[in-house]
């Protein structure tokens, strides 16, 4: 077959998978808060001049359904305190799958902003990651505990 065949076929496959995803959005009601999981995990490997990367998933243990709506976060320290928390970036989640949608944030658990100490961590590790969406109110352990950095910035990479 030649290259020139090949890219006719590239394209109706790639036109006829964007038309069946887009049915299984629509099929897909609303998600209920009790049937959605979430994981605030680090991503291993992510370090680089001092920033990482932490994966904020969100599963259903049941059929497919839809998250409208932004998601808004907040960091939580020990014995849930809430910690300063500032998203740079939006996240909009869509439809939501057993294999779950998920989004890239990074953060700075050792690169300080002015006004923070200057001896110890930057800010209290945070321990769990409260998620706000239209469905309900979700939590999530942070893993590890991690400390955010510049009064808990999270920057939206991947969503």
């Amino acid at each position: 077959m030649q290259a020139t065949a090949r890219i006719p076929l590239l394209v109706l496959a790639a036109v006829l998978a964007a038309t069946l995803a887009t049915g299984t959005a629509a099929a897909a009601g609303p998600c209920s808060v009790a049937g959605l999981r979430a994981s605030f995990s680090y991503v291993p490997g992510s370090n680089v001049t001092g920033h990482e990367l932490s994966r904020l998933r969100i599963t259903t243990s049941g059929s497919p359904c839809t998250l409208e709506g932004a998601v808004t976060l907040e960091l939580l320290g020990a014995a849930g305190r809430r910690l300063p928390t500032r998203l740079h970036g939006r996240i909009a989640l869509g439809t939501i799958t057993v294999a779950g949608r998920g989004v890239e944030l990074e953060l700075s658990p050792d690169l300080y902003a002015s006004g923070e100490p200057a001896r110890g961590p930057c800010e209290p590790a945070a321990r769990r990651i409260r998620i706000r969406t239209a469905a309900g109110v979700l939590g999530a352990p942070v893993t590890p505990p991690t400390p955010v950095c510049a009064f808990g910035s999270l920057t939206v990479i991947h969503a």
